[in-house]
């Protein structure tokens, strides 16, 4: 595994931008509960810890992520951008927060089914990248 091509190293880019953007809005999970709560539908308590817990644990691996990225070959260029990525990226967050605002059926478990299609997605990225990544560190996270 080496970075030798240019399109080498722009599809680790982006996949490391994909991971980001999951963490990211992983982190964000929550502004979801104060917005429920702020409707008057708060999550169960049991449900509200997991989304701290996945927000707590998102904000951590994006920061570690971002240190990863310094390593040799470093990765802290801008990732080129993919209109098909994007516009991907932009859908799927969209019908995540509809489906979280107003949910067909009971919120808890349409969040627990979308937060496990959500993992897969991160995971399948994740694997899909280091795959790629000359860097044993970063493949071994």
């Amino acid at each position: 595994m080496s970075l030798d091509t240019p399109d080498s190293r722009k599809e680790l880019l982006l996949g490391y931008k994909m991971l980001g953007n999951h963490l990211e809005n992983g982190s964000k999970m929550q502004d979801l509960i104060l917005l429920r709560k702020g409707i008057f539908r708060a999550p169960s308590d049991e449900l509200e810890r997991l989304m701290l817990l996945i927000a707590e644990t998102s904000r951590r691996l994006k920061t570690e992520l971002k240190s990863l990225r310094e390593l040799e070959p470093t990765l802290n260029d801008t990732p080129p951008s993919l209109k098909l990525l994007d516009k991907i990226e932009q859908i799927s967050i969209k019908a995540g927060q509809s489906a979280m605002l107003f949910p067909q059926g009971t919120f808890d478990m349409r969040f627990v089914g979308l937060q496990y299609l959500a993992t897969q997605m991160l995971s399948s990225t994740a694997l899909s990248t280091s795959s790629l990544d000359p860097n044993k560190e970063r493949r071994v996270w």
